[in-house]
């Protein structure tokens, strides 16, 4: 049952998907800001809900291929799913986890907190 539901998804999650759906969540995200503030965000905000959608995305998918499929998956991918996949794990992996270990190696290089406007 896991598995050929597992599969299904992974049938269905391609670029085209994962695109529209990041858009998605950028135009929400701008209504809700506009709507909540009265201010349309910045660009880098709306470049950091992107990456944390394409993360959310990418985690879902691997958490799809190993816990779902026996055996796992991969070659249900489409190579641009794959890639990007793997380009987005690896990218929050070192992003999250790199800053972190060096705070613990070297106390004193944590970031600044941020000020709230």
């Amino acid at each position: 049952m896991l598995d050929s539901t597992g599969r299904w998804i992974l049938r269905h999650a391609d670029s085209q998907i994962v695109a529209l759906l990041t858009l998605s969540i950028i135009v929400c995200f701008l209504l809700y800001r506009y709507r909540s503030h009265g201010s349309w965000p910045s660009v880098p905000e709306c470049i950091s809900v992107s990456l944390h959608v394409l993360t959310l995305f990418s985690g879902f998918l691997v958490g799809v291929v190993f816990l779902l499929t026996k055996p796992p998956a991969i070659e249900s991918l489409s190579p641009e799913v794959l890639s990007l996949t793997a380009l987005v794990t690896v990218i929050a992996v070192f992003g999250n986890v790199g800053p972190k270990l060096l705070t613990l190696f070297k106390p004193g290089t944590e970031d600044p907190p941020r000020k709230e406007p």
